[in-house]
């Protein structure tokens, strides 16, 4: 019988685990609920929602400070609500985060599907850079 022992690498944000520890940390940089994380999506575009995630974050804290016996009072704020719409459609990947680092149940809240929305951001991506390249 042969036993092996192997290191298990864990993310610090998440339950991801691998045998890799390059992996791991590839995966910890890029993870929807690492608050310092850096949004491969964006990077392309040089544009860093981080400040603007933050926000959603403290807004949403605040809102969660009034609840009422029957629920969440004034949880769609204008604000926030404003926030969360101007962020789904620039960077769904950041949406995601947002929800996920404020502790929003995004399923009850909002009927997003990350794949779906994913696939609109690329279609639209790819667009512009077509239209870009016949004006060149």
């Amino acid at each position: 019988m042969i036993t092996k022992t192997k290191k298990v690498y864990y993310c610090e944000f998440c339950k991801k685990h691998g045998l890799s520890a390059g992996h791991i940390a590839r995966h910890e940089k890029h993870c929807t609920l690492n608050p310092k994380r850096t949004c491969g999506v964006c990077k392309r575009t040089a544009v860093s929602h981080k400040e603007t995630i933050k926000a959603i974050r403290k807004e949403y804290k605040k809102l969660m400070t009034f609840k009422e016996d029957n629920g969440i009072l004034m949880t769609h704020t204008n604000a926030y609500e404003k926030r969360m719409d101007d962020l789904i459609d620039e960077c769904p990947m950041c949406f995601f985060t947002a929800l996920r680092l404020s502790g929003n149940d995004w399923k009850k809240w909002y009927h997003f599907d990350l794949s779906e929305k994913m696939q609109e951001y690329w279609k639209k991506e790819y667009e512009e850079d077509m239209r870009a390249e016949l004006y060149l």
